[in-house]
């Protein structure tokens, strides 16, 4: 019986700790990065320009340049992805054209959209590039804005849109990319100005949070909690029934002049009781056995 009894405790006590290592295991996992990424994006325009007095280069990436000197425009993309760790990669990416005309509170009155290019790709891979160079028929776009607002006869500023939109999947990541240039159309001054998503270029992944490992470890800890209170506590009742023949009720306490033993557990009790053959004497949760002059006591705590 003993033996069945100790077997029962180490499966229990092994079950918690199958539990709580579970759970450990788990944290420890999510809490250390799974792979890294880091990204190297790029972009570069050149205007290539009508012949003129002005300039001595026939190419220019000025920020600021007359229109009416702009023959076409070279936008080039670069587009580098770096992981530390192979993965199933899917990325998607577009290339388009804009034209988008806004009143002076700089709300959207006109839009027009152009798809250039666009790709998906899907491979087991630690990396991935993109390079893409588009050429740009300016003077066939600014002419279009030129009309539409003169038809209208509106008052619009208006701008050329070119973006590169990169969207990245893969088990633990979805990253959404964008590089693009916005070029002033209708105007005597053509401006271009950069712009950039604001992402992290450089971070590490961790593992999600996966319930299932929580749930498994939360259910083998409360199990096995609940059956060693549930033992605990029904321990005394077990004993009290395989030993109520020599359990005696009594009215009331025991008021006596003998030495007390104090006894912490209810099995040192039963044998003093068996081996002298005599029996245990129960007030409430107070146990006696009346042996020699000496009061053996246990006292059962309240649940």
């Amino acid at each position: 019986m003993n033996i069945l009894i100790n077997m029962k405790k180490i499966i229990l006590y092994i079950t918690l700790m199958l539990g709580i290592s579970i759970i450990i295991l788990n944290y420890a996992i999510i809490n250390k990065p799974s792979y890294s990424y880091k990204i190297d994006r790029n972009s570069s325009y050149l205007i290539n320009l009508k012949s003129n007095l002005y300039y001595l280069d026939k190419s220019v990436n000025n920020e600021l340049i007359p229109a009416n000197l702009i023959n076409n425009l070279k936008v080039n993309y670069s587009y580098k992805y770096l992981t530390t760790k192979k993965n199933n990669l899917n990325y998607h990416y577009k290339v388009e054209l804009f034209i988008i005309s806004y009143n002076k509170d700089n709300i959207e009155v006109w839009k027009k959209n152009y798809l250039l290019k666009e790709k998906n790709l899907n491979k087991f891979s630690d990396s991935f590039n993109i390079n893409e160079s588009i050429d740009i028929d300016y003077n066939y776009y600014n002419n279009l804005a030129k009309s539409f607002i003169r038809e209208f006869n509106l008052n619009l500023n208006t701008i050329l849109k070119i973006r590169l939109s990169v969207d990245i999947k893969n088990n633990n990541i979805s990253l959404n990319d964008y590089l693009e240039y916005n070029i002033s159309l209708t105007n005597n001054l053509t401006s271009i100005n950069k712009y950039f998503n604001d992402i992290d270029t450089n971070k590490d992944i961790y593992l999600k949070y996966n319930n299932i490992y929580y749930i498994i470890g939360s259910i083998f800890i409360i199990l096995s909690i609940s059956l060693l209170i549930y033992d605990k506590y029904n321990k005394m009742d077990k004993l009290l029934n395989n030993y109520q023949d020599i359990i005696v009720n009594i009215n009331k306490d025991i008021d006596t002049d003998l030495d007390i033993i104090y006894l912490k557990n209810i099995e040192d009790l039963i044998n003093i009781a068996e081996v002298n053959n005599t029996n245990i004497l129960l007030y409430k949760n107070k146990f006696y056995v009346i042996l020699n002059n000496y009061i053996y006591l246990y006292v059962k705590k309240s649940e």
